[in-house]
């Protein structure tokens, strides 16, 4: 039997152990995990969507109160396809769950949703859970850099969407018990249901924030149909009318299995700081330095310039007369929004993000939006997708002040300590209280001596 990419990937998937992990790759992993609770929870209490995401998926779930997996933000329970399409839109609705930058792709809110109802309807323990989570990554990013992302964006594709489909199937597979034959026949499935239109990063609407959870919802279809003896293609991914050649327009298969069971993309995935896209990441850090350190009155700051990479330019820069943001969609990808908010707020969390959007901009803010211009770099862009560099240049008129950074915390050569990612864990999950989320976290650092039941119910503690 020829070997093809889904074959080698099913057959890693299946033989991963935890025991083959390092210590740091497994509590990097539980990181990620933690992460994508917090953003799940968080997307339901945070975001404008939620009511309708959760509203539509009742619509979709015929005996409503009866499934067996959870939906994290509720307590409600749904049939596992189900549970998982609401946490992973869920998740994926603030722009705040984590990110791989070289597969330009957000892999928790496919991956980890998928793992936790199936983990939830076969009783798995959590040593499972975390397996099929690296698996998952591993998928998902290896996929995302066969793309070769940018050319997979130039057709109009959402990586998170294309890509998170294949991750959450090997996801379910490893939880399900699939052995490699059917895990290839369940790749094979994907390849007729790979979506994510990226028209919606165009014109608006919510589509990005479904397409993880399209992803995790459809995976179990694939599963079920490779477990009742479905045969899809064998080379489902690099075939001639295959995933990368229609999916991306400058395909490098080789990337697919590079490293493959040598290096685990999970702990090259960046936990997000901000809810807000990833090119404004640097500027909103370099900016709340520079507010703190000079305590500029922001009604003297003549012009901000914001120099980021060429496509980063295009896609959060506005026109002169351009309108400002009136939502929070719009305003996740705003550079004169990020701008304002870093040099008013001096944060750029939830609570100052949503007080801004929702309050309305009082006229120091406006001012400051109007004042900033936002300049691509071809230079910069030569970091992508690694790195998302940024300069930034504050005018007063007394002086100017410019600094240039290449990287934020969050990122895998610069991680986020458990203390921080706890405090975005509080950010995301107000209904908590304190001791339910040390609770939760608690049992995260544990995991691969508790069981996910433990894990699902110590986090619904709140909500139910």
């Amino acid at each position: 039997m020829s070997t093809t990419i889904a074959r080698e990937i099913a057959a890693y998937c299946t033989d991963l152990s935890l025991s083959d992990l390092n210590d740091e790759t497994v509590e990097y992993t539980k990181k990620l995990l933690l992460d994508t609770l917090g953003t799940s929870i968080g997307g339901y209490d945070w975001s404008e969507s939620a009511d309708v995401i959760m509203e539509t998926t009742r619509m979709l779930h015929e005996n409503e109160g009866k499934g067996n997996a959870t939906v994290l933000a509720t307590g409600e329970r749904f049939g596992s396809a189900d549970a998982a399409l609401a946490n992973g839109a869920l998740s994926h609705s603030l722009d705040y769950d984590n990110r791989h930058s070289p597969g330009s792709l957000h892999i928790g809110s496919s991956v980890v949703p998928t793992a936790l109802a199936a983990a939830e309807t076969t009783a798995a323990d959590g040593t499972t859970l975390l397996e099929a989570v690296v698996v998952g990554y591993d998928v998902a990013a290896r996929l995302g850099m066969a793309c070769n992302p940018r050319s997979s964006h130039e057709r109009g594709f959402h990586p998170t969407g294309t890509c998170g489909i294949f991750a959450a199937t090997a996801a379910a597979g490893v939880v399900r018990g699939l052995d490699a034959d059917q895990l290839v026949a369940a790749f094979g499935v994907n390849g007729s249901q790979a979506s994510g239109s990226y028209q919606c990063s165009v014109s608006g609407g919510w589509n990005k924030r479904l397409h993880p959870g399209l992803a995790a919802r459809n995976a179990f279809v694939a599963v079920a149909y490779a477990e009742n003896g479905f045969e899809g293609p064998p080379d489902p991914i690099e075939g001639e009318l295959g995933f990368l050649q229609a999916y991306a327009n400058r395909p490098r298969p080789e990337r697919a299995t590079a490293t493959l069971g040598d290096v685990y993309e999970a702990e090259r995935t960046k936990i997000k700081p901000y809810p807000i896209g990833t090119f404004a990441h640097v500027p909103i850090a370099l900016l709340i330095e520079i507010a703190t350190e000079y305590e500029f009155d922001p009604g003297r700051i003549n012009e901000v310039v914001v120099e980021v990479p060429t496509s980063g330019a295009a896609m959060f820069g506005r026109d002169e007369g351009d309108n400002h943001p009136t939502t929070a969609a719009e305003a996740q990808f705003d550079m004169p929004f990020a701008v304002a908010l870093a040099l008013t707020a001096r944060k750029a969390g939830l609570t100052a993000f949503d007080d801004a959007v929702g309050g309305g901009y009082d006229d120091s803010f406006r001012r400051l939006m109007d004042v900033t211009r936002t300049v691509g770099s071809d230079k910069l862009e030569e970091y992508l997708p690694d790195l998302y560099p940024a300069r930034v240049i504050v005018r007063t008129p007394t002086e100017t002040v410019e600094r240039f950074r290449e990287w934020v915390e969050g990122e895998p050569e610069h991680p986020m300590p458990w203390v921080d990612l706890e405090a975005k864990f509080a950010d995301l999950t107000p209904r908590l209280n304190n001791a339910e989320r040390a609770a939760t976290v608690e049992v995260v650092r544990s995991l691969d001596s508790r069981t996910v039941a433990e894990l699902v119910e110590t986090t619904c503690t709140a909500v139910r």
